[in-house]
């Protein structure tokens, strides 16, 4: 779903009329959840959406709010859960990072280790320590939702004795809380995935002042995005949200399959493409041969190719 809009204009209009059109197109059931910021609190929207079109939301309460209030009240006379949190482990490089990129992340690293030694009295580290949910079902309190919501409440204790709160509203599955906040959590990835297109995949770069061209330019770039999403996800199923066009090229190329080539007693092992170039320029005599090899291979070794044309 793609919209261009004013700076001076509200998302939630736009956002809304949005869904409506995408779920009329592709039907009831496809969209199943949505994950939301606060500027997005609408209750009758929220309660038409989970009822017209079965479409979940979660989204964070606003403390201004008299639904937090009410909330947070209520959270006194309900049981908590603690949930410990493990130590975080030092992120790891990405694989196959490009040598620039290792470069400016090492420069990265060496511009803070210096500013944070010029510091007189660096802050301690602050890291979570346990989590504690309340989870309340059937809120009532919110007179604009005319559909069940439900609401849990989190307590966040950190190192430096600190602790934040927040909550989560939802017209789904609520559970004993706990997996609405790793749901609302995969917003980060989301977020980092826009940040990637607007930083690295020329999405904000419009070289025109036509309107339709430059919506033309926002779905290409989309669509291409969303093409190779699909093609590391088949090949790789892992997080993309920090990929960039280098390091998607990088994962796609054909690097990882390999001919290896046997004579006497050595072999060298070469990337599928440059064989196949090298196949292609050997002199006549000499890809006859080859020829003839690969197909004696094909008879020994493997499935004729026109079995599986003819069965396809």
């Amino acid at each position: 779903m793609v919209a261009l809009i004013a700076d001076n204009v509200h998302e939630l209009p736009v956002f809304a009329e949005l869904l409506e059109g995408f779920v009329g197109t592709v039907g009831v059931g496809v969209v199943k959840k949505l994950l939301l910021d606060r500027g997005f609190i609408d209750g009758e929207r929220i309660s038409h959406w989970k009822r017209d079109l079965d479409v979940d939301v979660i989204i964070p309460i606003k403390k201004n709010m008299d639904l937090w209030a009410d909330a947070w009240a209520l959270g006194q006379t309900e049981p908590w859960r603690e949930y410990p949190v493990p130590m975080p482990l030092p992120p790891s490089p990405p694989p196959q990072r490009p040598e620039h990129l290792i470069r400016r992340e090492a420069q990265r690293q060496r511009t803070l280790a210096e500013l944070k030694a010029q510091t007189p009295f660096p802050a301690p580290e602050r890291a979570l320590r346990n989590v504690r949910v309340c989870a309340i079902r059937d809120f009532n309190s919110w007179s604009a939702a005319s559909a069940p919501v439900h609401v849990a409440l989190f307590g966040e204790r950190y190192s430096d004795q600190s602790e934040e709160s927040w909550a989560l509203l939802t017209t789904g599955e609520l559970g004993d809380g706990w997996p609405l906040r790793q749901d609302y959590h995969r917003r980060t990835d989301i977020e980092e995935r826009h940040r990637q297109l607007k930083c690295f995949f020329d999405l904000a770069e419009f070289r025109s002042r036509c309107l339709n061209a430059i919506a033309s330019q926002v779905v290409m770039i989309l669509l291409s995005y969303m093409l190779r999403q699909w093609q590391l996800w088949q090949m790789l199923q892992e997080s993309l949200a920090n990929r960039t066009p280098d390091t998607m090229r990088f994962r796609l190329a054909l690097r990882r399959e390999y001919v290896v080539i046997y004579h006497q007693n050595a072999y060298t092992p070469m990337p599928l493409v440059l064989f196949s170039r090298e196949l292609l320029q050997l002199d006549g005599a000499a890809r006859r041969t080859a020829l003839r090899k690969v197909q004696h291979l094909e008879a020994f070794m493997l499935e004729p190719v026109e079995l599986w044309r003819n069965s396809s």
